[in-house]
């Protein structure tokens, strides 16, 4: 049972490399940044459809474009992840979202 325990005293041979490397967040393009806008601003109606929602359908939306673009030779689109999708609906003020989603009067 001592071999298995790590000595304190001794270096640990990996010390000066970092505990996790983080890759930096794709940047969505212009064409992305538009579709994913037009499904964060329909969270906004008083349908109120829940984010995942609203996520699944701009996937399928997304893919039917990709299949277009594959077939006329452009380059494919990049899926947003729901984590940023959810953080482009939060960015907005919550007496705002409650106005859009219930109506001005119960907000």
């Amino acid at each position: 049972m001592r071999n298995y325990i790590h000595d304190l005293n001794e270096p640990d041979f990996c010390e000066d490399r970092p505990r996790h490397i983080r890759r930096p967040a794709p940047t969505l393009g212009e064409a992305e940044e538009t579709l994913c806008a037009e499904f964060v601003e329909a969270y906004f109606t008083l349908a109120r459809p829940t984010m995942t929602h609203l996520y699944r359908n701009m996937l399928s939306e997304l893919s039917r474009e990709n299949e277009h673009r594959a077939r006329t030779g452009l380059p494919l689109l990049h899926w947003p992840s729901i984590s940023t999708f959810r953080r482009r609906i939060r960015a907005f003020p919550v007496a705002a979202m409650r106005a859009a989603r219930h109506g001005v009067r119960r907000a």
